[in-house]
C-alpha cells in the first residue's frame, strides 16, 4: 500500500519537483561516492572554510529556495533504498546551495552515547541557513559543535530561481 501512496504522490508532482528531485538525487548520489572514495581532507573544502559562519541575513527569497532545496534532499534521502547519512544530506545540501548563492553553515557535532560503554561517541552533521536549520535538525541540540563550515560574505543579495 506504501508503494501505491507514493507513486500516486510521484504522479501529482509537477514536472518541476520532479525535477528536483532528480537533481537531489545526483547530489546525493555525488556525495555518498566523495565519502566513500575521497579522504575528508579533500571533501572538506567543498563544505566551506572551517571555522566560518555564513552570514545570517538572508533574503526571503534565499530562504524559501533553501526550505525547497532542503525538502528535495531530506525526500530523496528518505526513500532510498539505504537512506542516507546525516553527512551525505549535509555535503549534498551545502552543496547545492553553494550554486544557487545562497549561504549556510555545516556543522559536525558529537555526543556520548548515553546507552553505550563509556568513551563511545555519536557524530551529527547539520546545516543552518540563516537562523533556521533546515538539514538535520532533529536531534542536533544532543550534541556539541566541534567543526563548522561555512562561506565568508562573499554572496550577494542576487537570488537565482530554482
Amino acid at each position: 500500500m506504501a508503494v501505491k501512496s507514493n507513486l500516486i504522490r510521484w504522479w501529482r508532482l509537477s514536472r518541476h519537483h520532479k525535477l528536483l528531485l532528480f537533481k537531489a538525487l545526483f547530489f546525493i548520489i555525488w556525495a555518498t561516492i566523495c565519502l566513500k572514495c575521497l579522504p575528508f581532507t579533500r571533501i572538506r573544502p567543498w563544505l566551506g572554510q572551517t571555522g566560518v559562519v555564513s552570514r545570517d541575513n538572508v533574503s526571503d527569497t534565499q530562504m524559501q529556495q533553501a526550505r525547497i532545496l532542503a525538502w528535495a534532499v531530506n525526500g530523496v534521502s528518505n526513500h532510498l533504498p539505504r537512506s542516507a547519512t546525516c553527512l551525505q544530506r549535509a555535503l549534498a545540501f551545502q552543496h547545492w546551495l553553494r550554486r544557487y548563492d545562497i549561504p549556510a553553515t555545516v556543522y559536525l557535532g558529537v555526543a556520548k552515547n548515553p546507552s553505550a560503554q563509556s568513551g563511545v561517541f555519536q557524530a551529527h552533521a547539520w546545516v543552518s541557513c540563516g537562523h533556521d536549520i533546515l538539514m538535520g535538525k532533529a536531534g542536533y541540540e544532543h550534541f556539541k559543535p566541534v567543526a563548522y563550515f561555512g562561506w565568508p560574505n562573499q554572496f550577494s543579495a542576487k537570488c537565482t530561481p530554482i
